[in-house]
């Protein structure tokens, strides 16, 4: 999981089961910051979150 990355939670009720993108990882990569629908952003259990989409970082 990197930034970019796009995400969704375990639990389906984690803004209303859409994907979210990393925003950041936590210093021991154990949580990662979401940007939910609403613009806000929350730390979540690396463990809760699985990998829908990668970001092609390619061109960088």
């Amino acid at each position: 999981m990197h930034y970019g990355d796009t995400v969704k939670h375990s639990d389906t009720a984690i803004n209303n089961g859409h994907p979210m993108t990393v925003s950041s990882l936590n210093e021991d990569e154990t949580q990662a910051l979401c940007r939910l629908d609403d613009d806000s952003e929350e730390w979540f259990n690396i463990t809760d979150l699985t990998v829908t989409e990668e970001l092609d970082d390619s061109f960088i």
